[in-house]
């Protein structure tokens, strides 16, 4: 009776350790995330700890953070560590307390550049997507602004040609009166084919941006397939398109510049020769204007000689003047003549120049075009190089055999299953008379018998005068109380 009582007190022992001990890890669990948390560094450290729970007592700590020393921004997951606060930080709930090291923002230098100093599209602050948006719109608001400068460049330089070639126009025309239409001949004849050329030139500007444009969209298009020659066909254009696009650019660029030469040249070298043109106009008139005289004065001189004076010394002298101011005249314009012809060879030079570039050009795009066509692009066979008729990953063999051992499984399965069921099934023959027999559980596992019993029951049974002489003298005393009363 003893060792029972003694056995009883035992397990209730172990039982309420058992469930005080489970009660509480229920309460401050050990290792459960409480996710991604940002925090200010500056404020609560580097390494700070949070109480969460029913009653705010559990402690979690930072295991894994990561502190931006330019914003002080901190982020990182705690952890519960099953500790417990202390009883004034779990009265104010759910919190965070700080821990670690204080992280020192440095201050911020002033902007040398004359802009706003805000550096928000250089520091992104918590997720790391919104800086990788910031600067993909950079990117684009860059890529939108080069392609508006270059129309600007496109018009400008259309305009300052029309601009140029009215001004020529309008010089030309305000030009002596009665040379003013041989002189509007001689420039419309020495610049038409020059200005059709720069025409030419910025309409096939302008069509290289298209092409550029229409390249693009195609190779855009490429990326989308999904077939053998996409590998081949992307690495091929790829490197064709860069080294076509960089060529592109930078004629580009020489093209601007030289348009810009151009025109400058242009203008300079009309607006000299305008100059030099009304000189010669004007110098011109003036000696139409002597042999005018001198032609009155020559007919003059034939008239007195046909009065009857009969000396010709006037009009000899007339006529070499004459001959020296028309000789006078042939000069200037052969001058004139040859300053047309040197403007148009340096026209000629500055557009063949242009050409080349332009002809560069044309060569990149046409092996672009011969790629698109599968031009270099090699073929091969359509048989696969898998075999789908082989055994595969399993036999015959190895199926026959896996079957085989499924079925034994389901046999010996069936044994545990009826075996388990006799551990609960009750035998009433066993019963003798009201007398105690002693039952135990036997039942077999993996080759090996095991039995069970229970020992509280033997102990009892040996016991059992004992505890019958107990009870019965505390009925004898109760009996004796209760007719006492």
């Amino acid at each position: 009776m003893r060792s029972a009582i003694n056995t009883f007190l035992v397990l209730l022992f172990v039982l309420t350790v058992c469930l005080s001990s489970a009660v509480y890890a229920d309460g401050c669990p050990i290792g459960i995330d409480s996710g991604s948390r940002t925090w200010n560094g500056t404020l609560y450290g580097d390494r700070p700890y949070i109480c969460l729970g029913t009653s705010g007592n559990c402690k979690y700590t930072a295991t894994l953070n990561l502190c931006f020393v330019s914003s002080g921004e901190c982020v990182g997951n705690f952890v519960s560590t099953g500790d417990v606060c202390t009883e004034s930080e779990g009265e104010q709930g759910n919190m965070m307390w700080p821990g670690g090291d204080f992280v020192d923002v440095p201050e911020p230098d002033p902007d040398d550049g004359g802009g706003s100093g805000d550096d928000s599209d250089l520091f992104c602050q918590g997720d790391n997507s919104v800086c990788i948006k910031r600067i993909a719109q950079q990117a684009d608001k860059i890529l939108v602004r080069q392609t508006q400068d270059r129309q600007y460049l496109y018009t400008a330089i259309g305009t300052y040609a029309y601009q140029t070639e009215s001004n020529i126009k309008k010089a030309i025309q305000d030009s002596n009166a009665d040379n003013l239409f041989s002189t509007e001949l001689i420039v419309k004849d020495g610049f038409a084919a020059q200005l059709e050329e720069l025409n030419t030139l910025a309409a096939s500007v302008t069509s290289i941006s298209d092409l550029s444009k229409a390249s693009s969209d195609k190779l855009n298009g490429l990326y989308g397939m999904s077939n053998y020659y996409f590998p081949q066909i992307v690495s091929q254009i790829s490197s064709q398109a860069t080294t076509v696009n960089n060529s592109v650019q930078a004629t580009l660029g020489s093209l601007s510049r030289q348009l810009t030469s151009v025109y400058e040249g242009v203008s300079n070298t009309m607006a000299s020769e305008t100059s030099l043109t009304n000189r010669s106009i004007k110098e011109n008139n003036l000696a139409i204007a002597s042999l005018s005289d001198q032609l009155t004065a020559l007919q003059n001189a034939f008239d007195s000689m046909e009065g009857g004076s009969g000396d010709n010394t006037e009009v000899m002298s007339a006529i070499s003047s004459l001959s020296g101011d028309v000789s006078g005249l042939s000069a200037d314009i052969g001058t004139l003549s040859g300053t047309v012809e040197g403007l148009s060879t340096a026209l000629g030079d500055g557009f063949e120049g242009i050409n080349t570039e332009l002809q560069g050009i044309g060569d990149g795009i046409d092996s672009i075009v011969g790629t698109l066509n599968g031009d270099g692009l090699s073929t091969r066979g359509s048989e696969g190089k898998i075999d789908f008729n082989g055994t595969g990953l399993y036999g015959e063999d190895t199926l026959t055999e896996m079957k085989a051992e499924i079925e034994t499984l389901k046999t010996e399965y069936s044994e545990q299953m009826k075996a388990m069921q006799g551990l609960f099934s009750f035998d009433s023959s066993e019963l003798n008379g009201g007398q105690y027999v002693e039952h135990r559980w036997k039942f077999h596992l993996r080759g090996h018998e095991y039995s069970f019993g229970s020992s509280v029951f033997p102990a009892l049974l040996d016991n059992s005068s004992l505890i019958a002489a107990v009870l019965v003298f505390l009925a004898v005393l109760f009996g004796i109380r209760f007719l006492a009363k």
